[in-house]
């Protein structure tokens, strides 16, 4: 397929290769714009289910209380050498 395609695109080797580049290049984004899209509903990528449906995951809660006046340096006591 690709020794048809370079014998039949007209030109020398680097226009060849420049009109390969951009079809490729073509064929890429009419996938990204069209194909992907248009396809993206019909695979189960975001139906992921782990374990059983009807027990529902857990929440975890975390409360942080930032105190202005804290300081870690209150805490630590000067200490002294003998």
């Amino acid at each position: 397929m690709y020794g048809w395609l370079w014998h039949h695109l007209p030109g020398p080797w680097f226009v060849r290769v420049f009109l390969l580049a951009a079809a490729a290049a073509g064929i890429v984004a009419a996938c990204f714009v069209w194909f992907f899209p248009w396809v993206s509903p019909l695979l189960p990528f975001n139906h992921v289910t782990i374990g059983d449906e009807a027990e529902p995951a857990p929440t975890v809660t975390t409360t942080v209380t930032i105190s202005p006046s804290a300081s870690p340096l209150d805490d630590a006591a000067p200490s002294a050498s003998p």
